[in-house]
């Protein structure tokens, strides 16, 4: 018997007709190449990881962020999951209210961040490594509704289209959809907010580079998550035990070192035996 592939097990969920938003964030931390990062600088996203239910304040949560960054700049990245199933458009092809709603809560994050923008960029300095002194800039995505909803009115899509601005973007579940099969298919661990700290939810990366620059002091790992690490090699007990894992995100520097050189040292011995 075939297997449904992903994108038609996320058309599954988006078109049950009891579907929640939640339904549709919970299948995509567990299936993060549908997470299209509309987004994204040229370093990809930070630490290819996702937050999930990201704090701007007790009242304020986004269902995501994510940070990207070049050599000069940060974008930290907010992300609204509306509802599968919400309009978007009148038959008028006016702008529906459920739209109109959706656009003002991301606006509500952005008058908090406005005025807030410190507080939350100092939320994220644990992960915010390294170049952590360059300047932060926000984006903001809303996610929301079916493309067929408006896709055969041609002045509805242009509305959309009008809607878009530098810093925000408005995606359907559809767009995910699309993205996914074009070949946007980034595979992003996700993490979660822990006190002062981070936690992973969900792994699904075999290769992290977090190691490189994070500590106990920013990422809270249990004994699952360390034994999963050790599992794909990396050097957990000198994380544990203080060290960075410079080398690759796996390993100490002073425990390539010593091993590189020896590699070296037995390539000129091998490379004079051949000369002679």
């Amino acid at each position: 018997m075939r297997m449904p592939n992903l994108v038609e097990q996320f058309k599954a969920v988006l078109n049950k007709q009891d579907v929640t938003e939640q339904d549709a964030q919970e299948f995509l931390e567990k299936n993060t190449q549908m997470f299209y990062p509309a987004f994204e600088l040229n370093h990809g996203v930070h630490c290819a990881a996702v937050i999930s239910k990201f704090q701007l304040d007790t009242s304020l949560i986004c269902d995501f962020a994510y940070l990207t960054k070049s050599s000069n700049e940060w974008w930290l990245v907010f992300v609204e999951l509306e509802h599968p199933k919400k309009e978007l458009f009148t038959e008028a092809n006016v702008s529906h209210s459920k739209l109109t709603a959706a656009i003002a809560q991301v606006n509500t994050w952005r008058t908090f961040v406005e005025r807030n923008g410190a507080e939350i960029i100092r939320k994220l300095a644990p992960i915010r490594k390294p170049l952590a002194t360059n300047q932060v800039y926000f984006k903001y995505i809303l996610v929301i509704g079916r493309r067929e909803q408006y896709a055969s009115r041609q002045a509805s899509v242009d509305a959309l289209n009008q809607m878009q601005k530098p810093d925000f973007r408005i995606m359907t579940y559809d767009s995910l959809i699309s993205s996914y099969e074009a070949g946007s298919k980034s595979l992003l661990d996700v993490i979660s907010q822990k006190g002062q700290k981070y936690a992973v939810k969900y792994h699904h990366r075999n290769d992290t580079l977090m190691f490189m620059w994070l500590s106990q002091n920013d990422i809270s790992l249990d004994g699952g998550d360390i034994a999963y690490y050790k599992s794909h090699g990396y050097d957990m007990d000198a994380w544990v035990g203080g060290k960075m894992l410079e080398y690759n995100g796996k390993d100490t520097l002073d425990k390539f070192v010593p091993q590189f050189t020896k590699q070296l040292a037995d390539g000129n011995t091998q490379s004079n035996t051949d000369n002679h």
